[in-house]
């Protein structure tokens, strides 16, 4: 079994969205915690980011070498990471952001 672990900034998000009465909300929410169970069974299952592109604020503040993104509803991302010792492994969801706020960290541009 995967132990998870959301990050203030995420739990912050994550709880947001489970108290809003807006539609779009809850389903960026339903969407979040399907991805979660997932993330459990194989915490490998969303796309690897490069690391010449992992943020260096990530890899300063939670010593990251490795870094997940998973797409959801209405074009969030959800960012996470593994941590594997002897006993457990260990997903700490890092971020859960719109598709801008994605943009934005990882420095892409509009076309």
């Amino acid at each position: 079994m995967i132990k998870l672990i959301l990050s203030p900034k995420a739990n912050d998000t994550f709880l947001k969205l489970k108290k809003s009465n807006k539609k779009i909300e809850k389903s960026i929410f339903k969407s979040i915690y399907k991805k979660l169970e997932l993330i459990k069974e194989d915490p490998k299952i969303g796309e690897s980011i490069k690391k010449k592109l992992i943020p260096k604020e990530y890899i300063e503040q939670y010593g990251i070498t490795v870094l997940y993104k998973i797409r959801l509803a209405n074009y969030w991302r959800l960012l996470y990471t593994i941590k594997d010792n002897e006993l457990e492994i260990i997903a700490i969801i890092i971020d859960i952001f719109d598709h801008n706020k994605y943009n934005e960290i990882f420095e892409f541009k509009k076309k």
